[in-house]
């Protein structure tokens, strides 16, 4: 997993007004009343920062065992898997095109035995500083979180949720694409530490790349779209 692979972001920083669009409070009925801020970090130091913060953190998440089963369970190996499910992601899409030995490879390194295995030789240490390397040039990061209470109740989270949902459609009406790394907000140590150090009011909830996707002569993106859920899906009312 060594080999560096395409980043499906354009170096371009993404226009101010944009970011600022984004960040405006929605009217959408769930959303409305959500107390939830929306943070930017643009600089060059911020990036740097937050490129070095999950260099030295990430790398719990691929070592904790119940964490990485919980998402490689979301691995697809085909596209056809992929939509048969209506969910999670294929290798194509987190690493772009890949050869079949590169993909066999990469199967093979995800697993959760491997990671098992390797965990005291350093290896998810390795994958950390690897995403800290395409973090670190990314125009844009976003942290939406909650500011309405210490404590958020279960309320705040539906309406934060909701307020995530409007932030994501706004970015892709602007021509954006979201990159989560939810790997530094799934602890609360970690979570308090990244809090701390970018001055996040409030709980953070989400944390994501942000930028306009790079594409070829032919105006064709490298890493294809993600797969959806019918609009039929069921739904579980909370």
């Amino acid at each position: 997993m060594s080999a560096p692979t395409p980043d499906p972001y354009r170096p371009q920083p993404v226009a101010p007004d944009v970011l600022d669009r984004l960040a405006a409070p929605t009217g959408t009925a769930v959303a409305r009343d959500a107390d939830v801020g929306v943070r930017h970090l643009t600089s060059d130091a911020d990036r740097a920062a937050l490129a070095d913060f999950v260099a030295r953190h990430a790398g719990r998440d691929f070592s904790h065992g119940p964490a990485w089963r919980e998402t490689h369970a979301y691995l697809r190996f085909s596209a056809a898997d992929a939509a048969a499910h209506g969910d999670g992601f294929t290798l194509a899409e987190l690493f772009g095109p890949l050869s079949r030995p590169q993909e066999w490879a990469r199967r093979l390194a995800l697993a959760p035995t491997t990671m098992r295995l390797l965990r005291h030789v350093g290896y998810p240490g390795l994958l950390a500083r690897q995403l800290a390397r395409i973090v670190r040039p990314t125009p844009a990061l976003t942290v939406l979180s909650l500011t309405g209470t210490p404590t958020p109740t279960l309320a705040d989270g539906v309406k934060g949720g909701a307020r995530l949902a409007d932030y994501w459609l706004g970015a892709t009406a602007e021509g954006l694409v979201l990159h989560p790394l939810s790997a530094v907000l799934q602890y609360d140590d970690l979570r308090h530490a990244l809090e701390d150090r970018f001055r996040i009011p409030g709980q953070a909830i989400f944390l994501s790349r942000l930028g306009r996707p790079a594409t070829d002569a032919a105006g064709v993106s490298g890493f294809p779209r993600s797969h959806r859920r019918p609009a039929h899906a069921p739904l579980r009312t909370i």
